[in-house]
């Protein structure tokens, strides 16, 4: 009798809580499948929508027909950032960034190929990550030689205070260092120093410029190889390795030579109070600004905005181009461009600056300018779940 009892107790008070919770975890399933599908949905979704206030239709993506084709790597929902262009002879574009998609920073490159985007042995994308090691890989800096080889300078987390920058060359059939055997030596800072943000170039006979923040004081650095050292402006030791040495934060640097060899550097910089971009270039014997005289106009954006994130080029006369984020706090942001032409700076049309601002939109943190052989610009930026590119087609 007792046992009947028991029976009957279990079958009033357990049976149904054991069924309640596998009802309730059925039900809780349910529902984070239906979210899941969800989110997925309104995922692909937002990476169809280009970004708020689309540019002018003189802008256009790398088929050179509208703006459907804008996004170029539709990384799914993934960090796709800090990204670098560059113009091969053919005036196609070749992209580097810094990605998420495998869980772990790494660095990316394709290139158009005149019908589609392609990895460096230009079949496919099968070879698009560069770095492909378990270490934080990020913000890459993007030359072509003259042969139309991509070279990639980028920053390499290893651990809080030991961050070097890491460098790759394509030599038509793989990825090697400056020695062009291998990638025994691709690290070339190999020191428990703390840098960030290279900015990569190439002279006329293939000798790397590298410009770099450095993190302890905020300041830009500036090296050349010479053949057999890393070296200054000047071509004599490191002892002015430090362009600023000012009292501001300075960020995000810009460098680009001329045919001369001589270096240009933007940056954004908040010694004013106020985060704007400078600009010097090295004449030689000292770093001046635009007009070649002294420091008075190092300042370009000179507004009460936010300006970040600078990209500097020359164009054939040597005469620089900038592009860079404009922020308003909780308002827009926006990505301006300004041209030098020879006695002030203007915008893409060449006349005065009402045309400063290219387009506004959200969700940006990094954008690349380059100029194809008639001196027009091409400007590649993030977004939220992508990389885009627009070119002036006036």
């Amino acid at each position: 009798m007792k046992k009947q009892i028991i029976i009957i107790l279990f079958l009033i008070f357990f049976v149904p809580s054991i069924c309640y919770s596998k009802l309730h975890f059925g039900i809780i399933s349910g529902v984070k499948e239906k979210v899941k599908e969800l989110k997925n949905k309104i995922d692909e979704e937002e990476k169809k929508v280009i970004p708020p206030n689309s540019p002018s239709a003189d802008w256009v993506d790398a088929d050179g027909s509208g703006q459907e084709s804008i996004n170029i790597s539709n990384t799914n929902g993934t960090y796709a950032s800090y990204l670098s262009l560059c113009l091969d002879g053919a005036g196609n574009p070749h992209i580097a960034w810094h990605d998420y998609t495998s869980e772990n920073y790494e660095i990316y490159y394709l290139k158009w190929d005149g019908s589609a985007w392609v990895d460096a042995d230009g079949s496919g994308q099968e070879s698009i990550n560069i770095s492909n090691n378990s270490e934080g890989s990020c913000y890459p800096s993007l030359c072509l030689d003259g042969a139309g080889n991509p070279h990639i300078s980028w920053y390499n987390y290893t651990s809080e205070n030991n961050n070097d920058i890491y460098y790759l060359k394509w030599n038509g059939s793989a990825w090697v260092d400056a020695d062009g055997s291998g990638q025994e030596s691709i690290s070339i800072s190999n020191n428990s120093l703390s840098f960030k943000f290279p900015s990569l170039c190439l002279d006329g006979t293939g000798i790397p410029h590298i410009a770099w923040q450095y993190r302890l004081f905020d300041d830009i650095y500036y090296l050349k190889w010479d053949g057999s050292v890393w070296a200054d402006a000047d071509g004599s030791g490191q002892e002015s390795i430090n362009i600023l040495n000012n009292s501001g934060h300075s960020y995000h640097p810009s460098l680009c030579l001329d045919t001369a060899g001589n270096p240009h550097i933007a940056w954004d910089d908040d010694t004013s109070g106020n985060y704007e971009i400078y600009y010097l270039k090295w004449n030689g014997s000292a770093w001046v600004d635009a007009d070649g005289s002294g420091w008075e106009s190092i300042n370009i954006s000179n507004n009460n905005k936010v300006s970040d994130s600078p990209s500097l080029y020359l164009d054939g006369t040597g005469n620089p181009h900038i592009a860079w984020h404009e922020y308003t706090p909780g308002v827009d942001t926006g990505i301006y461009y300004l041209k030098w032409d020879g006695s002030a700076w203007v915008d893409a049309d060449g006349s005065g600056q009402e045309s400063i601002s290219i387009l506004y939109l959200s969700g940006s943190s990094r954008l690349s300018l380059c100029l194809d052989g008639t001196g027009n610009p091409h400007i590649a930026w993030d977004g939220y779940y992508g990389i885009y590119y627009l070119k002036w087609s006036p």
